[in-house]
């Protein structure tokens, strides 16, 4: 089976949500950039509470995370993941995210950040 690539990504994220086509086509075309954008975009989602977005936002990454190339899944990971926050903050709550995040994406969350900082989130 063929790994998806770059131009599947895009196209899917710039379908699912329109609005950050303008800002992805500023990236020059560098791939950790443009999931940059999609990174900032999903992270904003979470701090405003809006689960239904999330929820597409994890989709699409974690499909591209299992199914991409090598250099869809770096970016994903690197670009994507690894900045990520659940932590609960006087002014967002953000845990809820982690719940919803698909485990392809918290394996990849937590080799990055350890298993500590899974701790101070991941409360039942």
């Amino acid at each position: 089976m063929k790994k998806l690539e770059r131009s599947q990504l895009l196209k899917e994220i710039k379908e699912a949500f329109p609005d950050l086509r303008h800002a992805i086509n500023q990236e020059f075309g560098l791939l950790h950039l443009e999931v940059g954008v999609f990174y900032c975009f999903t992270q904003q989602l979470i701090d405003e509470g809006k689960k239904e977005s999330v929820i597409k936002a994890f989709e699409i990454a974690d499909r591209f995370n299992r199914l991409g190339n090598k250099k869809i899944q770096n970016a994903i990971d690197v670009s994507y993941v690894e900045g990520l926050e659940f932590k609960n903050t006087g002014k967002n709550t953000r845990n809820w995210a982690w719940k919803l995040l698909p485990q392809s994406l918290k394996d990849d969350y937590i080799a990055f950040h350890g298993i500590n900082k899974v701790k101070q989130f991941d409360k039942s």
